[in-house]
C-alpha cells in the first residue's frame, strides 16, 4: 500500500488544474464546485484578480516559488471526488493526501469510495450531474464515455501540470486525454460493457443453483445423455468434442456412445457437435457397427510418428518450464530425443528419459544433467518395465517363468 500511495501523492500537485478542468460554465464564483475552466488559461490563478492572470511571466510554472498556487486562497470552494476504492484505509489515506494539500488553499475536497462506482457514474455522467472529479479505475469505461461524447480533451496547461507532475503509469501515451488511443479491454469479445460481463456472471449463477448435484451411485446412461445434450445446446455455438484413445471407449462400452454422440445434430436446436476421435489404432473403426459408422461420416487424418526433431522442439519447451537454465548440458535433449526417436517416435518416452534422467542426477548431487545420467534412465526404464511386466502375471505364468530360470541356471536345455 506504501508504493500505491507515493504515486498518489503526485495528485495535489495539478490537483487545482485538474479541478478547474471538471468545472461548469460560471465565470469566477469562489463558492461554485469548481473554478470554471475558461476563467484563466492558469485555473489555479483567482479570475477576480487580473494581476493572476496566466499570461503573466511571473506566473510561470516551472518556478515553484513564483507558483500562485502556493498562495491562492479559494475561500472554501468544496470539490467532490468519487472513485471505487471504498475500503477504510484506502479511503482515509486518500483524503488525508488530499487534505494536506487542499487546507491551505482553503479548499474542502472530499474523496468518497462507491461500492456502486460504475453505475452510479453511468447515471451521473448520462444525467448530466457528473461528481467534479471521479478516478476511473479502468481505461474501458472511460473509452466508453469518449465513444458516446461525454468526454472532452483537457486544456493544454493541465495536460502539461499532468505531464510535470505525475507519475508516468497514470497517463496513457504520455497525455492526460488519450482514451481513444488504448485498446478497450472487451474488445473482441462479445461483451459491449462491464455491466454486460456482471449480465452474464448473474445468469451463470442463475442457472447453476438449478443444477442437480450427481449422487455417488452415479446417474443411468440415458440420464447422463439427456443433461449432457440440455448442456451443448444451451446456447447457439459449434461443440467441438474431443475423444482420445477412442477405440477404448469402445472396447469398454461398445459403439452405442458413438451411434449417441453422432446423431446429436438431428435433435439438437440451437447448436450444433463435431466430433473428433483420437486413436492408435487405425482398424478399429472396421469393427464399428454399419449405422454408426455411417452416421459418423469420418475423415481419417494419419500423422506419422514424431521424428527425433519433432521430439526435441517438445523436449527443449518442457525442459524450459522443468529445468532451471544451464542445468542440461547440450547433449541431453538431442539424446533424449534420438532414443525416443528409434522407438515409434514417442513423446510420452521421450518425457520419461528427460524426467528420469533430471531426477538421476538430482540424487548424484550433480549441478547439471549429463550425456551419462540419459543412458542410465534408459536402462533404469527399460528394468522397470520389465519388473512392472513380471509383476502383473498370473501366478501361472510366474512359476512357469520361474521355472524356466531355473532350468537355465542348471543347464538344461
Amino acid at each position: 500500500m506504501r508504493k500505491r500511495w507515493h504515486k498518489i501523492a503526485a495528485f495535489p500537485v495539478a490537483f487545482a488544474l485538474v479541478a478547474a478542468a471538471c468545472g461548469g460554465d460560471d465565470d469566477g464564483a469562489a463558492d461554485d464546485p469548481a473554478p470554471p475552466v475558461d476563467d484563466a488559461d492558469d485555473p489555479a490563478d483567482d479570475a477576480d484578480d487580473p494581476a493572476d492572470d496566466a499570461d503573466d511571466p511571473a506566473d510561470d510554472a516551472d518556478d515553484p516559488a513564483d507558483d500562485p498556487a502556493d498562495d491562492e486562497d479559494f475561500g472554501g470552494v468544496e470539490i467532490v471526488i468519487t472513485g471505487s476504492e471504498r475500503d477504510d484505509p484506502s479511503v482515509g489515506a486518500i483524503n488525508a493526501t488530499l487534505q494536506a494539500w487542499a487546507e491551505p488553499r482553503g479548499i474542502d475536497v472530499t474523496f468518497i469510495g462507491d461500492a456502486d462506482w460504475e453505475a452510479n457514474i453511468n447515471t451521473q455522467v448520462e444525467g448530466g450531474n457528473p461528481p467534479d472529479i471521479s478516478i476511473f479505475p479502468q481505461p474501458g469505461k472511460l473509452a466508453e464515455f469518449a465513444e458516446e461524447g461525454f468526454i472532452f480533451p483537457l486544456a493544454d496547461d493541465v495536460v502539461a501540470a499532468i505531464q510535470d507532475h505525475w507519475d508516468a503509469g497514470y497517463q496513457i501515451d504520455g497525455t492526460a486525454n488519450d482514451v481513444g488511443e488504448s485498446d478497450h479491454p472487451l474488445e473482441s469479445t462479445p461483451f459491449d460493457s462491464r455491466s454486460d460481463v456482471v449480465a452474464r456472471i448473474e445468469r451463470l449463477e442463475a442457472d447453476k443453483e438449478s443444477f442437480e448435484e450427481v449422487p455417488m451411485t452415479g446417474w443411468p446412461t440415458d440420464r447422463v445423455y439427456s443433461v449432457f445434450f440440455d448442456a451443448v445446446d444451451y446456447d447457439e455455438r459449434v461443440v467441438v468434442i474431443m475423444l482420445d484413445e477412442i477405440d477404448k471407449l469402445v472396447e469398454k462400452s461398445g459403439d452405442d456412445t458413438l451411434y449417441n454422440l453422432s446423431r446429436m445434430n438431428s435433435d439438437l436446436e440451437r447448436s450444433r457437435v463435431s466430433i473428433i476421435g483420437i486413436s492408435n489404432d487405425l482398424k478399429f473403426t472396421d469393427f464399428l457397427d454399419p449405422r454408426v459408422k455411417s452416421s459418423l461420416g469420418e475423415e481419417e487424418i494419419v500423422f506419422p510418428p514424431y521424428d527425433a526433431n519433432q521430439l526435441r522442439d517438445i523436449l527443449e519447451h518442457r525442459a524450459g518450464v522443468a529445468f532451471k537454465p544451464s542445468a542440461l548440458t547440450d547433449d541431453v535433449i538431442p539424446l533424449c530425443a534420438a532414443f525416443a526417436a528409434q522407438e515409434h517416435g514417442d513423446a510420452r518416452r521421450a518425457l520419461d528419459l528427460l524426467r528420469t534422467a533430471g531426477e538421476l542426477a538430482e540424487r548424484d548431487s550433480t549441478d547439471d544433467v549429463r550425456e551419462a545420467h540419459v543412458r542410465d534412465a534408459q536402462e533404469k526404464i527399460e528394468i522397470d518395465r520389465v519388473v512392472e511386466v513380471v509383476r502383473t502375471l498370473p501366478q501361472q505364468s510366474k512359476l512357469v517363468l520361474f521355472a524356466i530360470i531355473l532350468l537355465e541356471k542348471n543347464g538344461v536345455h
